[in-house]
């Protein structure tokens, strides 16, 4: 059961066909629903680790993935610390260049994501 109309429009996001999702990673081709998911996903063409856990140190590439991290681990369930957040920049990494295409169904728009 949803609570939320919003939370059930989100969930009914996850049953597109892979025509319907409207952005495309254009390193591997894989699509996405939600702009959101794509940024999400480009971290994994990249090595670097923005996030890192502030009781053992681990690095992961997003806060979902620290957020799951924290919990499994450590069973912490609080927010996340700001000093969990890496202040560096990534090093440049000419697989994912700055300047990210995203291929909304017809037409592609060039959008700059910062990791």
């Amino acid at each position: 059961a949803f609570f939320r109309k919003r939370n059930l429009k989100v969930h009914m996001l996850t049953h597109m066909s892979e025509a319907e999702k409207r952005f495309a990673c254009h390193i591997c081709s894989h699509r996405f629903s939600k702009k959101a998911f794509l940024v999400n996903h480009l971290t994994t063409h990249s090595s670097f680790r923005r996030y890192a856990c502030e009781v053992c140190g681990s690095q992961v590439k997003t806060k979902d993935s620290l957020k799951q991290h924290r919990k499994r681990v450590h069973k912490l369930v609080t927010p996340l610390p700001q000093a969990c957040v890496l202040q560096q920049e990534p090093e440049f990494d000419p697989k994912l260049n700055i300047s990210t295409t995203v291929v909304v169904k017809e037409e592609t728009v060039i959008e700059e994501f910062q990791f």
